[in-house]
Protein backbone atom coordinates (compact mmCIF):
# COMPACT_ATOMS: atom_id res chain seq x y z
CA UNK A 1 0.00 0.00 0.00
CA UNK A 2 1.33 3.39 -1.02
CA UNK A 3 0.13 6.61 0.63
CA UNK A 4 -0.30 9.95 -0.98
CA UNK A 5 2.20 12.42 0.07
CA UNK A 6 -1.11 14.88 0.87
CA UNK A 7 -1.81 12.40 3.80
CA UNK A 8 1.04 13.21 5.53
CA UNK A 9 0.58 14.71 9.52
CA UNK A 10 -2.72 13.02 9.25
CA UNK A 11 -4.56 10.07 10.74
CA UNK A 12 -5.77 7.23 7.66
CA UNK A 13 -8.49 4.70 8.22
CA UNK A 14 -7.88 1.40 6.41
CA UNK A 15 -11.02 -0.80 6.16
CA UNK A 16 -12.05 -4.40 5.00
CA UNK A 17 -14.76 -6.48 4.69
CA UNK A 18 -15.71 -9.60 3.47
CA UNK A 19 -17.75 -9.58 0.15
CA UNK A 20 -19.05 -12.99 -1.10
CA UNK A 21 -18.39 -16.14 0.76
CA UNK A 22 -19.48 -19.41 -1.40
CA UNK A 23 -20.07 -21.15 2.11
CA UNK A 24 -22.72 -20.15 4.69
CA UNK A 25 -21.26 -17.95 7.27
CA UNK A 26 -22.60 -18.55 10.48
CA UNK A 27 -20.88 -15.10 12.33
CA UNK A 28 -21.61 -12.19 9.92
CA UNK A 29 -20.43 -10.05 12.68
CA UNK A 30 -16.59 -10.58 12.17
CA UNK A 31 -16.82 -9.59 8.58
CA UNK A 32 -15.47 -6.37 8.19
CA UNK A 33 -12.42 -4.86 10.13
CA UNK A 34 -10.88 -1.38 10.17
CA UNK A 35 -7.10 -0.26 11.64
CA UNK A 36 -6.05 3.56 12.25
CA UNK A 37 -2.53 4.63 11.58
CA UNK A 38 -0.83 8.22 12.04
CA UNK A 39 1.00 8.65 8.69
CA UNK A 40 4.63 10.27 9.90
CA UNK A 41 6.24 12.95 7.65
CA UNK A 42 9.80 14.18 7.17
CA UNK A 43 11.68 17.47 7.55
CA UNK A 44 14.34 18.32 4.86
CA UNK A 45 16.04 21.25 3.96
CA UNK A 46 19.80 22.54 3.46
CA UNK A 47 22.63 24.66 5.04
CA UNK A 48 24.29 26.73 3.65
CA UNK A 49 26.64 29.80 3.54
CA UNK A 50 24.98 33.09 2.40
CA UNK A 51 27.62 35.20 1.04
CA UNK A 52 24.93 38.18 -0.44
CA UNK A 53 22.59 37.33 2.58
CA UNK A 54 19.60 37.36 0.16
CA UNK A 55 18.16 34.72 2.23
CA UNK A 56 17.91 32.94 -0.72
CA UNK A 57 20.63 30.29 -1.64
CA UNK A 58 22.50 31.27 -4.89
CA UNK A 59 24.65 28.99 -7.73
CA UNK A 60 27.67 29.89 -6.41
CA UNK A 61 26.81 29.85 -2.57
CA UNK A 62 28.45 26.05 -1.29
CA UNK A 63 26.90 24.48 1.59
CA UNK A 64 27.84 23.62 5.14
CA UNK A 65 28.99 19.96 5.39
CA UNK A 66 28.82 18.28 8.88
CA UNK A 67 26.48 20.88 10.64
CA UNK A 68 24.37 19.59 13.31
CA UNK A 69 20.59 20.35 12.86
CA UNK A 70 18.23 20.16 15.82
CA UNK A 71 14.76 19.04 15.10
CA UNK A 72 12.13 21.17 18.17
CA UNK A 73 9.07 21.04 19.08
CA UNK A 74 6.37 24.06 19.47
CA UNK A 75 7.90 23.74 23.25
CA UNK A 76 11.92 23.98 22.44
CA UNK A 77 12.03 20.74 23.27
CA UNK A 78 14.75 18.51 20.88
CA UNK A 79 13.25 15.88 19.26
CA UNK A 80 15.67 14.57 16.89
CA UNK A 81 19.65 15.61 15.52
CA UNK A 82 20.91 15.42 12.11
CA UNK A 83 24.07 15.82 10.27
CA UNK A 84 24.07 17.93 6.80
CA UNK A 85 26.01 15.91 3.99
CA UNK A 86 28.22 17.31 1.56
CA UNK A 87 26.12 19.08 -0.02
CA UNK A 88 24.80 21.37 2.95
CA UNK A 89 21.55 18.59 2.91
CA UNK A 90 19.38 17.16 5.88
CA UNK A 91 16.36 14.86 5.99
CA UNK A 92 14.63 14.04 9.59
CA UNK A 93 11.96 11.24 8.91
CA UNK A 94 9.49 9.48 10.39
CA UNK A 95 8.52 12.68 12.62
CA UNK A 96 5.21 12.70 14.38
CA UNK A 97 2.90 16.02 13.91
CA UNK A 98 3.09 18.78 15.75
CA UNK A 99 0.80 21.53 17.08
CA UNK A 100 0.98 24.20 15.03
CA UNK A 101 0.90 27.83 16.75
CA UNK A 102 0.88 31.37 15.56
CA UNK A 103 -1.33 30.56 12.23
CA UNK A 104 -2.65 33.22 10.57
CA UNK A 105 -4.26 33.52 7.44
CA UNK A 106 -5.06 36.58 5.32
CA UNK A 107 -8.68 36.58 3.76
CA UNK A 108 -8.90 39.85 1.94
CA UNK A 109 -12.48 40.33 0.34
CA UNK A 110 -12.79 41.55 -3.08
CA UNK A 111 -14.29 44.97 -4.35
CA UNK A 112 -18.13 44.08 -4.56
CA UNK A 113 -17.82 42.66 -1.00
CA UNK A 114 -18.81 44.54 1.86
CA UNK A 115 -17.50 43.30 5.46
CA UNK A 116 -20.70 43.27 8.01
CA UNK A 117 -19.16 40.91 10.67
CA UNK A 118 -17.46 37.15 11.42
CA UNK A 119 -17.74 34.92 13.95
CA UNK A 120 -13.84 34.38 14.64
CA UNK A 121 -11.17 36.66 15.40
CA UNK A 122 -11.19 38.82 12.41
CA UNK A 123 -9.44 42.14 11.20
CA UNK A 124 -11.59 43.34 8.23
CA UNK A 125 -8.79 46.15 7.59
CA UNK A 126 -6.31 43.56 7.06
CA UNK A 127 -8.01 40.78 6.01
CA UNK A 128 -6.26 38.80 8.75
CA UNK A 129 -7.90 35.95 10.96
CA UNK A 130 -5.82 34.57 13.72
CA UNK A 131 -6.44 31.31 13.87
CA UNK A 132 -4.02 30.29 17.00
CA UNK A 133 -3.16 27.07 18.08
CA UNK A 134 -4.18 24.29 15.49
CA UNK A 135 -4.03 20.69 16.78
CA UNK A 136 -2.60 18.14 14.52
CA UNK A 137 -5.16 16.77 11.84
CA UNK A 138 -7.05 19.49 12.89
CA UNK A 139 -8.88 22.39 10.81
CA UNK A 140 -10.74 25.57 11.47
CA UNK A 141 -13.26 27.55 9.82
CA UNK A 142 -14.35 30.97 9.85
CA UNK A 143 -17.64 32.42 8.87
CA UNK A 144 -17.74 35.71 7.39
CA UNK A 145 -20.56 37.56 6.77
CA UNK A 146 -20.32 40.36 3.47
CA UNK A 147 -22.81 42.71 1.57
CA UNK A 148 -22.77 42.81 -2.17
CA UNK A 149 -22.02 46.09 -3.81
CA UNK A 150 -21.52 44.69 -7.44
CA UNK A 151 -22.56 42.19 -9.64
CA UNK A 152 -20.66 39.30 -11.72
CA UNK A 153 -18.15 36.62 -10.18
CA UNK A 154 -16.54 37.42 -7.02
CA UNK A 155 -13.16 35.10 -6.50
CA UNK A 156 -12.56 35.47 -2.91
CA UNK A 157 -8.78 34.11 -1.95
CA UNK A 158 -7.25 33.14 1.09
CA UNK A 159 -3.67 31.95 2.46
CA UNK A 160 -1.67 31.20 5.42
CA UNK A 161 0.21 34.50 6.06
CA UNK A 162 2.52 33.17 9.13
CA UNK A 163 2.85 30.54 11.53
CA UNK A 164 4.97 30.11 14.20
CA UNK A 165 6.66 26.65 12.03
CA UNK A 166 7.82 26.22 8.79
CA UNK A 167 5.95 25.08 6.35
CA UNK A 168 7.92 22.36 4.36
CA UNK A 169 6.23 22.64 0.88
CA UNK A 170 4.96 26.37 0.95
CA UNK A 171 5.86 29.98 1.61
CA UNK A 172 2.98 31.80 3.58
CA UNK A 173 1.99 34.90 2.75
CA UNK A 174 3.63 34.57 -0.41
CA UNK A 175 0.31 35.17 -2.78
CA UNK A 176 1.68 31.77 -5.14
CA UNK A 177 -1.96 30.43 -5.88
CA UNK A 178 -0.51 27.11 -6.79
CA UNK A 179 1.29 26.18 -2.95
CA UNK A 180 -0.87 24.07 -0.63
CA UNK A 181 -1.46 26.95 1.88
CA UNK A 182 -3.80 28.78 -0.89
CA UNK A 183 -7.30 28.34 -1.16
CA UNK A 184 -9.88 30.20 -3.32
CA UNK A 185 -13.87 30.32 -4.45
CA UNK A 186 -15.88 32.25 -6.35
CA UNK A 187 -18.98 33.69 -5.10
CA UNK A 188 -21.42 34.62 -8.20
CA UNK A 189 -23.50 37.94 -7.35
CA UNK A 190 -26.90 38.21 -9.40
CA UNK A 191 -29.27 41.23 -9.39
CA UNK A 192 -32.30 41.32 -7.74
CA UNK A 193 -35.22 40.76 -10.29
CA UNK A 194 -36.94 43.59 -10.83
CA UNK A 195 -40.65 43.56 -9.28
CA UNK A 196 -43.17 43.04 -12.30
CA UNK A 197 -46.65 45.30 -11.84
CA UNK A 198 -49.98 44.46 -12.72
CA UNK A 199 -51.86 46.53 -14.56
CA UNK A 200 -54.95 48.01 -12.89
CA UNK A 201 -57.91 47.31 -13.71
CA UNK A 202 -59.64 49.53 -15.74
CA UNK A 203 -62.57 51.63 -13.83
CA UNK A 204 -65.99 50.31 -14.83
CA UNK A 205 -68.82 53.12 -15.17
CA UNK A 206 -71.46 51.68 -12.45
CA UNK A 207 -75.10 53.07 -12.37
CA UNK A 208 -75.64 55.40 -9.76
CA UNK A 209 -78.76 54.97 -8.22
CA UNK A 210 -80.58 58.48 -7.57
CA UNK A 211 -80.84 59.46 -3.87
CA UNK A 212 -84.71 58.87 -2.83
CA UNK A 213 -86.60 62.14 -2.77
CA UNK A 214 -86.70 63.01 0.71
CA UNK A 215 -90.85 63.09 1.56
CA UNK A 216 -92.19 66.52 2.28
CA UNK A 217 -92.66 66.54 6.05
CA UNK A 218 -96.72 66.96 6.92
CA UNK A 219 -97.43 68.73 9.79
CA UNK A 220 -100.67 66.70 11.34
CA UNK A 221 -101.14 69.89 14.05
CA UNK A 222 -104.22 71.55 13.60
CA UNK A 223 -103.52 75.00 12.06
CA UNK A 224 -105.28 77.92 13.66
CA UNK A 225 -106.67 80.65 11.66
CA UNK A 226 -107.13 83.65 13.51
CA UNK A 227 -109.81 86.33 11.83
CA UNK A 228 -109.21 89.69 12.79
CA UNK A 229 -112.57 91.16 14.12
CA UNK A 230 -114.97 93.86 12.55
CA UNK A 231 -114.04 96.96 14.21
CA UNK A 232 -116.85 98.66 16.52
CA UNK A 233 -118.48 101.44 15.60
CA UNK A 234 -117.41 104.67 15.93
CA UNK A 235 -119.68 106.13 18.98
CA UNK A 236 -121.84 109.20 18.18
CA UNK A 237 -121.07 112.38 20.30
CA UNK A 238 -124.01 114.41 21.47
CA UNK A 239 -124.22 118.45 21.23
CA UNK A 240 -123.29 119.91 24.56
CA UNK A 241 -124.56 123.05 25.71
CA UNK A 242 -121.31 125.30 26.13
CA UNK A 243 -121.56 128.17 28.60
CA UNK A 244 -119.26 130.91 27.84
CA UNK A 245 -116.93 132.32 30.50
CA UNK A 246 -116.73 135.70 31.73
CA UNK A 247 -113.45 137.59 30.77
CA UNK A 248 -113.36 139.83 33.87
CA UNK A 249 -112.56 143.29 33.29
CA UNK A 250 -109.66 145.61 34.34
CA UNK A 251 -111.42 147.96 36.27
CA UNK A 252 -115.05 148.17 37.98
CA UNK A 253 -117.25 145.75 40.03
CA UNK A 254 -117.55 141.80 39.02
CA UNK A 255 -120.17 141.33 36.70
CA UNK A 256 -123.42 139.76 37.82
CA UNK A 257 -123.99 136.10 36.81
CA UNK A 258 -126.32 135.67 33.26
CA UNK A 259 -129.50 133.66 33.62
CA UNK A 260 -130.01 130.90 31.00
Amino acid sequence: MKIASAAAGKKVTNAASLESLDQKDDNAANNSSKASLDVLQSVSGSVYRDSDRDGARGGGEAGAEGTKVELRDHDGAVVATATTGADGSYSFNRVPSGTATGVKVEDRLPKGLTFVSADRPYDSATGVWDVGTLAPGKSAEISIVARATGGGGLVNEAEIAAADQKDVDSTPGNGVASEDDAASATVTVKPAPKPTLSPSPSPSAEPTSPAPASPEPTSTSPTATLTSPAPSPSPTSSPTATMPTPTPSASGPPPSPSSV
